[in-house]
């Protein structure tokens, strides 16, 4: 199924996204997806029903990657 995944406005723009599923609320063997977007929505069509889901931001500076902080977790539907 889809799932709509919306984001805060921040106070600097981010990079992209980091979308993390698993199918346990553990997060053991999760599978991790970087989206390079500054888009405030993230539509994502390739989640199974059933799985859990997060979200963080993150932004390149330098020669490095600064990853927020993780979001709610959700189930997909």
């Amino acid at each position: 199924g889809v799932q709509t995944c919306a984001l805060p406005i921040f106070a600097t723009q981010p990079d992209g996204f980091e979308v993390q599923t698993a199918d346990n609320s553990a997060f053991k063997n999760a599978k991790s997806e970087m989206y390079p977007t500054t888009d405030t929505t993230l539509i994502l069509n390739e989640i199974p029903s059933g799985s859990y889901v997060r979200v963080r931001t993150y932004k390149n500076a330098s020669s490095q990657k600064i990853v927020g902080g993780w979001s709610k977790t959700v189930i997909a539907k």
